[in-house]
């Protein structure tokens, strides 16, 4: 599985062991915690306008975070 489908929906995603997941859906609009371990193929975390927290570890190939995430009220 490289990508997950749109679920417009979903308000808490949690991915472990995903060594094939490429990227996380587009239109998560009211995701409000992720979680993602051990996805070493995952290259980017888009905006996710009502996003709380986030937890991410062991995903090396992880390039970019959406700026979003990396401002300074986490």
């Amino acid at each position: 599985l490289k990508a997950l489908p749109n679920m417009p929906a979903l308000e808490l995603l949690e991915a472990r062991n995903c060594g094939s997941l490429e990227q996380l859906p587009q239109d998560l609009p009211v995701l409000k915690r992720l979680k993602v371990y051990a996805s070493n193929k995952l290259k980017t975390i888009a905006n996710m306008p009502a996003l709380e927290s986030f937890e991410v570890k062991d995903c090396g190939g992880l390039q970019k975070l959406a700026d979003m995430l990396l401002s300074s009220h986490w």
